[in-house]
């Protein structure tokens, strides 16, 4: 019996907390941050091609 108390007493727990503010003010900052993590990720991996002339040919080697 206290099992099935303490898991009812948790589960109103639980909804009381999904429907609370807080609720949506933890998961709106984990997924700022996991947002923000993906862009600072994403800008780690740039490479400068800047200074590639695109029009220029380049000459087969022996192996291709």
């Amino acid at each position: 019996m206290t099992k099935k108390n303490n898991k009812a007493k948790n589960l109103k727990a639980f909804k009381e907390f999904l429907s609370d503010n807080k609720f949506t003010i933890i998961f709106s900052a984990l997924v700022v941050v996991f947002l923000g993590g993906m862009i600072w990720l994403s800008n780690i991996q740039k490479i400068d091609l800047s200074n590639i002339d695109v029009s220029k040919e380049i000459p087969a080697s022996e192996n291709s």
